[in-house]
Formats: C-alpha cells, structure tokens, sequence
C-alpha cells in the first residue's frame, strides 16, 4: 500500500513539473517570438516612416517649397524642371518603401535594394557637400544645416541595416 501511495505520488509530481517544464518551454518560445516580432515591427515601421518622409519629398519639391529637411540643399538655387524630376524620384523610393512596408518578410530583398542604394545616395550626398560648388552657394550656417539632413538620413540608414539584420537572422 505504501509503495502504491508512493508511486502515485511520484508520477503526479511528475507530471506537475513536467507541466511546469513544458509551460516555461512554452514562456521561453512564446519570448523568444515576442524578440522576433519586435525586431520585425520596428523594422516594418521604420520602412513606413521612410516612406512617408519621401512621400513628403515629393510633395514639397513639386510645389516648390524649399523647406529644410523635406528639400536638403534649400539654401540653393533650382530650377523648376529640376525640382519634378526630383518630386518623381523621390515618389518612386516611397512607393519601393511601401511595398515593403506591406510585407517585410515577403520583400526582403526589396529592402536590401533599398538599403545598396540608400548607401549610394548617401554617398553622392556627401560628395555634394563637400564640393566647392555649395561652398561658394551657400553660406556656413546653411552647410551646417545640410550636414545636418545628410547625417540624419545616414543615422536612419544605420538604423534600417540593424533591423534588417536583426529581422533576417531571427527568420533564418
């Protein structure tokens, strides 16, 4: 009867802290997917946020309101032909924006397009900036003020490569 009783009372144990076992299994899984779904939101909502800004790129150069920020060399004089051609490109980057935006996981390799060539916008940016052509344009404070966009845009950059990795490397 003993034995009976004490066997019992073993595999019930057991089974409550195979219960438990299997629930913190389950936290741990259920975190580790929470990780997950967070590297890829804000990665989701970043994208989005870029969007969005060269959305209101295009707006601000088709109507021709140099605002800093939305028009990175404002302090420069343009021509209004120059000023649509940049208004559709910029549309076009919102619109490879949005599309990945819909679907991140589905448009990975979109996004790593979106990433090179974000490497080589940056880059002819700074290319820009450091001619003597915006020297002679534009005076310091105004410089300043466009190192300031440029260093932005690459921060963001930085920012959508570490979620991008962090977002692929958790799909792998």
């Amino acid at each position: 009867m003993i034995d009976y009783v004490t066997g019992a009372f073993l595999f019930n144990n057991f089974n409550i802290l195979l219960s438990y076992y299997t629930a913190f299994c389950c936290l741990i899984i259920y975190m580790h997917h929470i990780e997950m779904k967070r590297n890829l939101i804000i990665l989701r909502w970043s994208i989005l946020a870029g969007s969005i800004y060269f959305l209101g790129i295009a707006i601000v150069h088709l109507l021709d309101s140099k605002i800093p920020g939305l028009f990175i060399y404002f302090a420069l004089p343009s021509n209004p032909y120059q000023d649509r051609i940049t208004s559709f490109l910029a549309f076009g980057w919102s619109v490879f924006f949005f599309t990945a935006f819909k679907n991140p996981i589905q448009n990975i390799h979109l996004i790593k397009a979106i990433l090179i060539a974000g490497a080589f916008a940056i880059s002819i940016l700074c290319i820009i900036n450091l001619s003597s052509d915006i020297n002679i344009l534009s005076d310091s404070k105004n410089i300043k003020i466009i190192w300031l966009e440029t260093s932005l845009l690459f921060f963001y950059w930085v920012w959508l490569i570490v979620f991008y990795i962090l977002t692929k490397k958790e799909l792998k």
